[in-house]
């Protein structure tokens, strides 16, 4: 039973309780891999899109290494407060020193994902930019292998 569940029983027995209160365990949440990404493919082109929240464009790093420069590394930090142009303009007022969290599913950390491409890339044509908490990256697909390569962000 959820925290919320057992401080307000009376929510179950209430004809607009929903399910919404019932949450994973905390201990499931932090074995989510973060950020969360998505990569699709676009005809001549991969594309990923992570979600970078509260990073800074300068916090967050790209880099394609493996044998034939196919797998992409994203790596970076996202702080505990949320800073002004961290991607989301939008950014939730600092908590004051009194303020007990109940429940948090924001990433606050260090973090580094990796995505394996099926074909060999073109790491000298790929783009990134960084728009409204979300990095999107598109790697167009080559015939040629290469070695290892930094992406500068946009």
């Amino acid at each position: 039973m959820s925290l919320i569940q057992n401080l307000f029983p009376e929510l179950r027995r209430s004809p607009f309780y929903t399910r919404a209160f019932d949450v994973p365990e905390f201990s499931q949440l932090s074995q989510l891999p973060r950020p969360a990404i998505d990569v699709h493919e676009e005809g001549d082109k991969y594309v990923v899109q992570a979600e970078v929240a509260g990073a800074l464009k300068e916090d967050l790093k790209l880099e394609f290494g493996g044998d034939g420069g196919e797998v992409l590394t994203l790596s970076g930090k996202i702080p505990e407060e949320p800073r002004e142009g961290a991607g989301n303009e939008k950014a939730v007022e600092k908590r004051s020193t009194n303020t007990s969290i109940w429940h948090s599913e924001r990433f606050e950390g260090s973090f580094a994902r990796s995505v394996r491409f099926p074909t060999p890339v073109d790491t000298e044509k790929v783009s990134a930019k960084y728009e409204n908490g979300i990095l999107e990256v598109e790697v167009p697909k080559r015939l040629k292998k290469e070695g290892s390569k930094s992406i500068e962000i946009a």
